[in-house]
């Protein structure tokens, strides 16, 4: 099977493996005997830190993945994986001459895989909230600016499709087709009513008998209409791969070229 993952993904655990390089070198030129990049009982130490970093820089927008799912919960599971298969209530130690098992407390281990875990997952809410609060606005006041440039006649075709990639947004899966668990997650961060009316906006702007190229057509009045059916986002039915396609569309009509070309 082959692994799926972004560029995005492997930025992160760069910065990650960088960031436990860096304590490593600074934990034993103090003097303390942990292995952070070798070691094998450190290693759910190591992947936690990782993890608290992919989520940082996740709700900051360096949106990594592995397997199609967030780089830092794929980190926390291999965490939560290597502690228990290097962890079984026994270690060894050397007594007398020759290496023997005795038994060892995990509570102290598990308090801090297990609650350092649910920091990192209520701390990367908590983030991306506010972060997705002010990308949100941000979207928002560059379609007004948009909105009016084209009532005052200011926008030519080419300005027109330079601020539409302004305007786009592409909000998380989650948002778009389990709304119900996006809600109590993000409460406050964007309104499914609020984003319906916002791509009506968008959508509306885009002559559609000006595209050059059938698909872009097809594809934008396939959007509009869902978009301009739905009383409110509970009726609203998210056509597959639509933003995929609305920025293909915004991308290719900002080169009217590479339209000519592929038409």
């Amino acid at each position: 099977m082959a692994v799926i993952f972004n560029v995005f993904a492997v930025l992160q655990a760069i910065i990650g493996v960088a960031v436990v390089g860096i304590l490593h070198l600074l934990l034993n030129l103090f003097g303390f005997d942990y292995d952070m990049i070798g070691g094998t009982r450190e290693a759910f130490v190591s992947l936690v830190i990782i993890a608290a970093i992919s989520a940082y820089t996740d709700a900051k927008g360096l949106k990594g993945t592995l397997f199609y799912l967030p780089m830092w919960l794929v980190v926390i599971a291999a965490a939560i994986f290597v502690f228990s298969i290097t962890y079984n209530g026994t270690r060894s130690v050397f007594v007398d001459g020759s290496y023997q098992y005795v038994e060892e407390s995990l509570t102290l281990h598990k308090l801090f895989l297990y609650g350092a875990s649910l920091l990192i997952s209520l701390g990367y809410i908590r983030l991306s909230r506010k972060e997705l609060a002010k990308t949100w606005q941000k979207k928002k006041t560059h379609l007004e600016l948009l909105k009016a440039g084209m009532q005052a006649g200011e926008v030519n075709p080419q300005q027109f499709w330079e601020q539409a990639l302004l305007v786009y947004y592409k909000p998380s899966n989650l948002f778009l087709y389990l709304n119900y668990l996006w809600k109590p997650l993000f409460a406050n961060a964007i309104d499914g009513d609020e984003f319906l009316q916002y791509y009506r906006d968008f959508i509306n702007l885009i002559d559609i008998d000006q595209l050059a190229k059938k698909r872009h057509k097809v594809w934008t009045s396939e959007f509009r209409t869902a978009l301009n059916q739905a009383k409110n986002f509970n009726e609203y039915s998210h056509p597959m791969l639509a933003l995929a396609r609305l920025r293909n569309t915004i991308d290719q009509n900002q080169n009217p070229q590479s339209v000519e070309e592929s038409a």
